[in-house]
């Protein structure tokens, strides 16, 4: 703020240190100015313009006391109070407001969210449970065909999409055939035995 925008008396929200361009700090304090006046630093040429404040509750506007019951009263630098408190206390309201609205649909798109990921994985773990049982019923279907043309359960493996992976020993006893052994004749290779 400027010099000629503090009156002794009013209330202002006090930021030490304020930055350029700044327009809202939450984390302000509640002072009332009670004397302003200029002063001269020794090794500076321009005088800054400083006030005396006394610090007040930012609730209830009570003044703030040190450990001994003193009240806390500070000089301050004039362009460290950046507003009238009552302004600083409406767009706190209004940005609280604002906030606890944010939060409120940030946890409700969260919430929304976490029911759709949980909808989802029961879809998903109904969808699994069903392809399962879909792939069950149709070995068994396939187990049973085999059953009916004479081979039995125990010689089947495997069974994939798109082929069924026998037992070879088994098949060639249900066959009734023996095993052809290929042996190394002339440079090539030649079966040895016959199919009985």
């Amino acid at each position: 703020m400027k010099a000629s925008e503090v009156w002794p008396g009013s209330e202002y929200a006090f930021v030490e240190w304020i930055s350029r361009g700044v327009s809202y700090y939450p984390s302000a304090q509640r002072v009332q100015a009670l004397r302003v006046y200029k002063d001269k630093d020794a090794y500076s040429e321009r005088a800054t313009t400083m006030v005396e404040v006394r610090f007040l509750n930012n609730e209830t506007g009570e003044p703030r006391t040190l450990t001994d019951g003193r009240e806390y009263h500070r000089d301050v630098r004039v362009r460290d109070l950046y507003a009238r408190w009552e302004e600083h206390a409406t767009e706190k309201k209004i940005r609280d407001e604002r906030y606890a609205e944010q939060e409120e649909e940030y946890q409700r798109q969260r919430q929304e969210r976490l029911d759709r990921i949980e909808r989802e994985r029961v879809e998903r773990e109904a969808r699994i449970a069903a392809e399962k049982a879909r792939i069950e019923a149709e070995r068994e279907r396939l187990l049973k065909y085999l059953e009916s043309r004479g081979i039995r359960r125990e010689y089947v493996k495997a069974i994939h999409p798109n082929e069924i992976v026998l037992d070879r020993a088994g098949i060639e006893q249900w066959a009734g055939v023996k095993r052809i052994d290929l042996v190394k004749v002339d440079g090539g290779l030649a079966n040895e035995g016959a199919r009985t």
